[in-house]
């Protein structure tokens, strides 16, 4: 499957069940209670792994337990991941507000120094960031083909799917995705701007339609390294 199939198929993969979108929503909409959350994210997990396999409409909401726990360890594995990039943004954010400048001419040099080095780091943060999250959607794939946890950390099978789908192809993909998760958010913006109900058709609609069309993708594309 090319890339522009695997996106023309995950853009309407939502679409042929409207209802478990708006039930997605729904536990979106009450995560504030953290437990809907961790269903959130499993429900994300098992769209993932069925569309790995045969699956052809968004998955039943069913065994909440279960989806609870893959929830949780879909969390788990993000900050895993996340970690280090976040601790060298956190350092880069820190260093550019303790770098407002005081009056006098030494601390002005000291601060101005701060800037730059703290700009600096946030930004590398960001780039290692960016670089995680290509390798993290294998792994959270790759956990929920497999059914193991651990399968998220076997980095030499992660990067020979990477191989097998191709780098190039999946960095292809990889952009695709920014880019129409960057449009929805626009449309989310619009949508914003109605009273209450922009609110309400973001959380019901909008928000679950890109965290179903984003994990349909995201099993595809691993679809094509097995």
């Amino acid at each position: 499957m090319d890339i522009g199939n695997i996106f023309s198929e995950s853009l309407g993969y939502p679409t042929r069940n409207i209802g478990r979108v708006l039930v997605l929503g729904v536990l979106l909409l009450i995560s504030i209670l953290i437990v809907p959350l961790f269903l959130v994210l499993g429900y994300a997990l098992r769209t993932i792994k069925e569309s790995t396999e045969e699956g052809t409409e968004p998955p039943a909401f069913d065994n909440w337990g279960t989806m609870f726990i893959d929830g949780l360890k879909y969390l788990v594995v993000s900050i895993v991941y996340s970690v280090i990039p976040l601790i060298v943004m956190g350092v880069g954010i820190t260093s550019t507000i303790a770098s407002i400048p005081s009056y006098d001419m030494i601390g002005s040099g000291a601060a101005y120094a701060s800037l730059i080095f703290g700009s600096g780091l946030s930004f590398v943060g960001l780039l290692l960031w960016l670089v995680i999250v290509v390798i993290l959607n294998i792994a959270i794939a790759n956990m929920a083909h497999k059914g193991e946890f651990g399968a998220a950390f076997k980095f030499g099978e992660i990067f020979q799917l990477i191989g097998s789908i191709g780098w190039g192809k999946y960095i292809i993909w990889y952009i695709v995705l920014i880019v129409i998760a960057m449009l929805l958010s626009i449309v989310s913006g619009i949508v914003a701007v109605i009273p209450l109900l922009g609110f309400i058709l973001i959380i019901l609609l909008v928000e679950p339609y890109l965290i179903i069309f984003s994990s349909r993708a995201i099993g595809l594309i691993y679809k094509e390294g097995i």
